[in-house]
């Protein structure tokens, strides 16, 4: 992790390269997120629907 002190001595393009890489890596863990919470719900609707089917 680069420290406040240390980002003036780092060249810009590789601040811009760990940017990039962070953002990769947040935007994955958000799609998984929003993936489970979608499976979730699905899930809990076709509970719902059998739940009246029987």
């Amino acid at each position: 992790m680069i420290t406040n002190g240390q980002a003036e001595k780092v060249p810009v393009t590789k601040r811009e390269s760990q940017k990039a890489t962070l953002m990769k890596l947040v935007n994955k863990r958000v799609n998984t997120l929003w993936q489970e919470v979608e499976s979730e719900e699905k899930g809990e609707k076709d509970q719902r629907a059998q739940g009246q089917d029987a």
